[in-house]
C-alpha cells in the first residue's frame, strides 16, 4: 500500500549510468537553462504564487550565491509556491531535470521537490514530479533531486518548477534541465509485428494481478451493509479475471498481539484466509507483505522498526504465520514474503538486519524454500536496489519496487531501465548464470513491479484518471514496456476501492455505495490477466512503429501463444503480423473507448476469429488509441 504522498516520477540517481550505454547519450547534453545557478539574479525564472524571493550569498550550492524561497507570514497554508523556468519542446522528446536544494528543519508534510509540467500555452498537459513524504532531507544539507519526462501529444514546451511547501524555507541552486531523447523519427501508418519464438525474455512468469484486498469477510465490512449477494459478485468478478500474482498487506499485531499468544482466527486473519483461498482457487500465487506502520507492542517498536533486540522474534512470528497459512490452512499459494511495506526512510542497517532475522526464522520454521523473500519493495525512489543487490543478494529470492512514475509506458519505461539496467550490470557472469539454466542471461535475479499506477495527481487516497479510458490503456502500455525489458512480474494498484477511515479512489471496480461498477481499468488489465499464465515464456514481438510496444507470452508446456500490442497514436493503423505458427487461428480482442463498458460489465469478449496463412502471416487493423490482445486457438493456452 502507498505511503503518504509519494512519488509521481522517481528520484532515478542511477539512471544516468543507464542512458550513458544508449547513443543519445553519447555525448553530454547541453543544459538549456541560461541561468541555471541564480548568478544573474531571477533573469530566466518566474515566481508563481507569489512567495518571498531572495538571493542567497551565505547559502549556496556552487557558484556565487542560491535562491532562497520563503512563504509570506499572511499566506501560511496557501497554494503551493514555485520559480519556474520554460523552455519549447515538441512531443516525443525525453528531458531530465536536476537541481540541488537545502532546507532547515521541516514540519510534517513539508518537503519541497520539483516538477516537469508539459505545457500548450497555459494548459498543462502532463506532469511528472520527484519524490515527496519520504523524509529524505536532513537539516541544513545540500540533496540533489531528479525528474524525468517524455512530452506527451500537443504541448509546446517544459516548464521546470521547483516547489516551496507553504510551511517550509528553502534554498535552490544548480538546477539542469536538458534533452536526454530526442522526439522518433516519424513513423509510416502501417504497423508489422515480428514473433520472435526462439528469443526468450522471460523464462518463469511469474503473474499478472493487483493489490487485493477485497475486505469482504470482515466485520466491519459486513456492519457496512456487505452482503452474500455482494461478495458472490466480486468472488465471480475475479474468477473471470483469473489473476495470477496478488500482493495483500498484513498486521502482524492481528496475527499476534501480544508475545505469548496468537489469535489465528480473529475477524482480521479469518478474512485474510478467506481471501487467500479465493485466489488460490483461481491460480494466483500471494506475496504477504507486513503493514509496518501498526506492530504489535510486544515488539517494542521504533518508528515502522521492531526495537532491535525482537528482530528475532519478530521474524520468528511471520514465520509462524506463513507457516500456519501454508500447513495448517492448506494455503500452499503463499509462496512470496517482504518486509516492510515501502521501507523507504528506514534505516538501511536496520532493515537489512531485519531481512536476515526474517530469512533465519524461514529456515527454522522448515519454509525456506516454500516462501521467497522479495524487496526492498521500494517506491519511486531507485536508492534501495542497489543496496539490496550489494547487502542483501544471498537473502533475497528476487527484487521489487513500487512505480508511480509516469502517465504514458514511453515514461515508464524510463523508470524500469534504471531498476532492470541495475541487474543487468552486476558483475555476475558464466558459472552464476549456468549454475541456473532458468533464469534468462539478461535479468540474473527476478524483478518484480509489485505495485505501480499512473502519477499526474496521484496521492495515497485516489488516482483521479482511473475513471477515463486512458487509464486502462496505459496499465496495458506499461506492462508491455515492462516485459520487454525483462520484468517477472507485475501487480498493479489496486482491484478495488475501499474504505479504510478514508474512501479510496484506486480500485479497477468502485465500491458498494457505487453497485461495484467496473472502472475501464478493469476491462483492459482483465485482458492480460485472463490470457497470459503463470509459469509462461516471455518473447519479443518486434515492432516497426515506436508508438506500437508489444510483447507475446507462450503457455506453459509450449502451449498456445498470447500476443498483446497497444496503438498510442489516435488512428487505426493496417498491421501485419509475421512469425506466426503457419495456418493458426486466432481469437482478437480490443480494448478501446467503443469497446468498454462491456453490457454485461464483464471481461471483454473476443471478436471474429482471424487466421494466419501458410507462411504464418496475418493481417488486420489496429484500432486508434487501443489495447489488442490476439490468442492463439489451436493450442492449449490460458
Amino acid at each position: 500500500m502507498k505511503t503518504i504522498l509519494r512519488s509521481a516520477l522517481a528520484v532515478l540517481f542511477v539512471l544516468g549510468s543507464a542512458c550513458a550505454s544508449s547513443a543519445a547519450a553519447a555525448a553530454e547534453p547541453t543544459n538549456l537553462l541560461p541561468n541555471p545557478g541564480f548568478e544573474a539574479g531571477l533573469a530566466g525564472w518566474e515566481p508563481a504564487g507569489d512567495p518571498l524571493c531572495a538571493l542567497d550569498t551565505a547559502v549556496v550550492h556552487s557558484g556565487a550565491q542560491s535562491l532562497r524561497l520563503a512563504p509570506r507570514p499572511e499566506a501560511a497554508g496557501a497554494d503551493l509556491l514555485k520559480v519556474c523556468a520554460t523552455v519549447p519542446a515538441t512531443p516525443g522528446e525525453t528531458y531530465r531535470a536536476r537541481f540541488w536544494v537545502r532546507a532547515g528543519p521541516l514540519a510534517d508534510g513539508s518537503e519541497p521537490y520539483g516538477a516537469l509540467e508539459f505545457m500548450a500555452g497555459e494548459q498543462r498537459l502532463g506532469l511528472a514530479h520527484t519524490d515527496f513524504g519520504v523524509n529524505r532531507y536532513e537539516p541544513n544539507a545540500w540533496h540533489q533531486l531528479q525528474v524525468l519526462g517524455v512530452v506527451p501529444p500537443g504541448a509546446s514546451a517544459v516548464r521546470l518548477a521547483m516547489i516551496l511547501h507553504p510551511r517550509a524555507v528553502v534554498w535552490f541552486d544548480a538546477a539542469e534541465l536538458i534533452r536526454l531523447r530526442p522526439a522518433p523519427a516519424p513513423e509510416s501508418v502501417a504497423v508489422r509485428l515480428a514473433l520472435s519464438p526462439v528469443e526468450t525474455l522471460t523464462a518463469d512468469w511469474r503473474g499478472f494481478g493487483c493489490q487485493g484486498e477485497i475486505l469482504l469477510h470482515l466485520q466491519r465490512s459486513l456492519q457496512q451493509g456487505y452482503s452474500a449477494a455482494d461478495q458472490r459478485l466480486i468472488e465471480d468478478r475475479i474468477r473471470a479475471m483469473r489473476p495470477q500474482f496478488i500482493r495483500l498487506t498484513v498486521r502482524l499485531s492481528d496475527w499476534q498481539p501480544e508475545l505469548e499468544r496468537t489469535t489465528p482466527d480473529n475477524d482480521t486473519i479469518s478474512d485474510l484466509k478467506a481471501t487467500i483461498a479465493l485466489y488460490k482457487e483461481v491460480g494466483a500465487d500471494v506475496q504477504l507483505t507486513e503493514w509496518g506502520h501498526a506492530l504489535p507492542d510486544w515488539c517494542r517498536p521504533t518508528g515502522r522498526l521492531p526495537h532491535p533486540e525482537m528482530y528475532p522474534a519478530f521474524a520468528a512470528s511471520w514465520a509462524a504465520l506463513l507457516r500456519h497459512l501454508r500447513r495448517d490452512c492448506g494455503l500452499t499459494n503463499v509462496r512470496y514474503v517482504t518486509l516492510h511495506n515501502e521501507p523507504n526512510g528506514l534505516p538501511w542497517a536496520d532493515y537489512r538486519a531485519l531481512c536476515r532475522a526474517l530469512a533465519a526464522a524461514l529456515t527454522s520454521a522448515g519454509i525456506r524454500p516454500e516462501v521467497q523473500i522479495i524487496g526492498p519493495d521500494e517506491s519511486g525512489e531507485n536508492l534501495l536496489l542497489p543496496l539490496a543487490i550489494r547487502d542483501l543478494d544471498d537473502v533475497l529470492d528476487a527484487y521489487d519496487a513500487h512505480g508511480y512514475t509516469a502517465n504514458t509506458g514511453a515514461e515508464f519505461a524510463l523508470w524500469v531501465e534504471a531498476h532492470t539496467g541495475l541487474l543487468e550490470s552486476r558483475p555476475a557472469a558464466g558459472a552464476a548464470a549456468a549454475a541456473q539454466p532458468g533464469r534468462p542471461a539478461a535479468l540474473l535475479k527476478p524483478f518484480l513491479i509489485t505495485e505501480f499506477g499512473m502519477a499526474d495527481g496521484m496521492d495515497t487516497w485516489q488516482t483521479p484518471h482511473n475513471d477515463e479510458v486512458r487509464y486502462g490503456l496505459f496499465l496495458a502500455d506499461a506492462a508491455l514496456v515492462a516485459c520487454n525489458l525483462g520484468v517477472s512480474g507485475m501487480a498493479m494498484y489496486c482491484i478495488s476501492d475501499y474504505d479504510c477511515g478514508t474512501k479510496m479512489k484506486w480500485g479497477l471496480w468502485k465500491g458498494r455505495d457505487e453497485q461495484w461498477e467496473p472502472r475501464p481499468g478493469f476491462y483492459a488489465w482483465s485482458l492480460i490477466t485472463r490470457n497470459t499464465a503463470l509459469g509462461s515464456t516471455v518473447h519479443p514481438l518486434r515492432s516497426d512503429a515506436g508508438s506500437v510496444p508489444a510483447v507475446a507470452f507462450r503457455a506453459p508446456g509450449a502451449g498456445g501463444w498470447t500476443l498483446l500490442a497497444v496503438n498510442r497514436l489516435a488512428s487505426p493503423r493496417p498491421l501485419t503480423l509475421v512469425g506466426l505458427p503457419p495456418g493458426s487461428t486466432w481469437a482478437p480482442f480490443v480494448y478501446s473507448a467503443t469497446t468498454v463498458p462491456t453490457p454485461d460489465r464483464g471481461p471483454i469478449a473476443a471478436g471474429q476469429t482471424l487466421a494466419a496463412d501458410a507462411q504464418g502471416v496475418l493481417t488486420t487493423v489496429l484500432a486508434a488509441d487501443a489495447f489488442a490482445v490476439w490468442c492463439e486457438l489451436d493450442r492449449t493456452r490460458p
